[in-house]
């Protein structure tokens, strides 16, 4: 089965640690901007993300986002 965990900023996503493995990301609002760790340590922004998206990217950990996260499901890593 698929975890799926709602994520908080600053955290590594759960399961994400040994062995370092990304996750990919459900996008559930607008997001002008997001800051992420990918899988090989580097940082990279994303620009311009539509509600609804799915973005099969290798995520470790949420640095930042614009706007601000607010509730639960506005950015969901699924693993």
């Amino acid at each position: 089965t698929t975890d799926i965990f709602t994520l908080g900023l600053n955290t590594q996503i759960p399961n994400t640690g040994n062995p370092k493995r990304g996750a990919s990301l459900f996008v559930g609002v607008d997001m002008t901007e997001m800051v992420v760790t990918m899988e090989s340590g580097n940082e990279a922004t994303f620009r311009g993300i539509a509600a609804g998206s799915f973005m099969p990217i290798l995520v470790l950990e949420v640095k930042s986002t614009n706007p601000t996260l607010n509730n639960a499901g506005e950015l969901v890593a699924l693993l």
